[in-house]
């Protein structure tokens, strides 16, 4: 079996799952090698935080903790980076800065995405992506075979 989170608003998506008590009954069938896919704020949830998507959603459900399920080990997940207009990427930029003072954030492309495995992390896409950290941003370039 397999399970799939799409997207939509970040916020509602997390208070419906922690609302309906599913977040960790997630968790262990993640850890019992479950296999879940997310996109978007599907994708956003699997992360330590989603205060990454605050720029993008508004958090109309009044939800308060926004702890995710934290599969990266304390690194949360911003999606559609530079995929938008560039005064809208710029904007996102300067917030993700900002807010890795307190989280760091993997900030990824439409073109990329996250395998999380055993051994480890991997991001997979033929687009760079961005680590941000203690206000700092790393641009992290792919080698073209692994595309």
């Amino acid at each position: 079996m397999q399970f799939f989170f799409g997207g939509g608003n970040t916020y509602k998506l997390l208070f419906e799952l922690k609302l309906g008590g599913c977040i960790e009954k997630i968790k262990e069938y993640i850890k019992n090698d479950g296999v879940v896919f997310g996109g978007s704020a599907g994708a956003i949830i699997m992360g330590y935080d989603i205060k990454s998507s605050e720029c993008e959603d508004e958090n109309n459900v009044g939800l308060v903790n926004t702890k995710g399920l934290d599969i990266l080990n304390g690194i949360a997940i911003f999606c559609h980076y530079t995929n938008r207009e560039a005064d809208k990427n710029e904007i996102n930029k300067i917030f993700l800065t900002n807010t890795s003072n307190e989280i760091k954030i993997v900030a990824l492309p439409e073109e990329d995405t996250i395998y999380v495995h055993n051994e480890g992390i991997e991001v997979y896409g033929n687009k760079p992506y961005y680590i941000f950290d203690k206000g700092s941003i790393n641009i992290i370039e792919k080698e073209k075979d692994r595309n």
